[in-house]
């Protein structure tokens, strides 16, 4: 540092020095702390391990498809004939999507559901025009619950997988 610089701050370290009104804490403040250049090393190695994760957190969420500007990912559930009329989904207790719908071709309630890797279907009632109308549900023990109508004879019908007992 030259000598013309270094003059000038020792002229205002000493002016500010002469007009200082008096501390800057308020009587009865704690007196402040010193942090060592280690503290303030250690604390901003955490708030970078923090940042780190969160990176992380990010990435992973991005990576599983969840984040918004992700594309939409399309697969074909069922294709034999005019199918997918009045579909209902819902995700079950494992997290994996299943959906109630109606085959409208066979006029057939169907039922399809996705186990990670693989999508199957199934055929729910096929006595009649059926199927129209779904909603898909899953009970507390997790089994499958569909309301659906009966076209044929304008019925309001409820299928279960498992033991239920029937209407009265």
């Amino acid at each position: 540092m030259n000598k013309t610089v270094m003059t000038v701050l020792i002229a205002l370290a000493g002016l500010a020095g002469a007009h200082a009104q008096g501390p800057l804490t308020p009587p009865g403040a704690p007196a402040p702390t010193m942090k060592t250049l280690q503290e303030l090393w250690d604390q901003q190695q955490i708030q970078q391990a923090q940042i780190n994760a969160a990176n992380q957190m990010l990435s992973v969420f991005a990576a599983s498809g969840l984040a918004t500007n992700l594309p939409w990912q399309i697969t074909t559930v069922d294709s034999a004939g005019t199918v997918g009329r009045d579909t209902s989904l819902a995700f079950g207790p494992d997290g994996q999507p299943a959906i109630s719908y109606q085959d409208a071709s066979n006029q057939d309630l169907k039922f399809a559901r996705y186990n990670g890797s693989l999508w199957s279907t199934q055929i729910v009632d096929s006595a009649g025009n059926v199927g129209a109308y779904t909603s898909l549900a899953f009970g507390p023990d997790g089994q499958p619950a569909i309301s659906y109508q009966d076209g044929s004879n304008f019925d309001l019908k409820f299928a279960r997988r498992g033991v239920f007992p029937p209407a009265p």
